[in-house]
C-alpha cells in the first residue's frame, strides 16, 4: 500500500479531509486527528482505542510499533508498504470513530 492508497480509503468516509504541513501530511476528522504520514513517507501514526492499542503491540511478530514521542498517546506506527486494504479500512474505521471522543475516552 502507499499512503496515496491510505488517504483515499480515509478521504471516502464522512467529514474527513487531509491538511499537508510543513513536514507530515495529517487526517482529521471535524478538525480531530485520525492518522499521520510520517518519517519522510514511509510510516503511519494511527489513532485507535488504548484497548486495540494494546493488543496490536501486544501481538508476536506485530508489524505495529511505537516510538517515545507517541508513548503517552493512543496511537500505533506502522510501515505504510505492510499496510493492506483490509487493515487500513478497520483501522480507520475505529480512529474515525473514536476520534470525536474526549481523551479521557480514547
Amino acid at each position: 500500500m502507499t499512503y496515496d492508497d491510505f488517504a483515499a480509503i480515509a478521504l471516502a468516509l464522512p467529514e474527513v479531509e487531509e491538511k499537508v504541513g510543513r513536514h507530515e501530511i495529517d487526517l482529521h476528522r471535524n478538525g480531530r486527528h485520525i492518522a499521520r504520514l510520517r518519517d519522510k513517507g514511509t510510516t503511519l501514526a494511527i489513532r485507535v482505542p488504548w484497548e486495540l492499542h494494546d493488543e496490536l503491540l501486544g501481538k508476536e511478530g506485530t508489524k505495529f510499533f511505537k516510538t517515545d514521542h507517541y508513548k503517552r498517546y493512543p496511537y500505533v506506527l506502522i510501515k505504510v508498504e505492510e499496510l493492506d486494504d483490509s487493515e487500513a479500512k478497520s483501522l480507520l474505521s475505529v480512529s474515525w470513530t473514536v476520534a470525536p471522543l474526549p481523551l479521557s475516552l480514547r
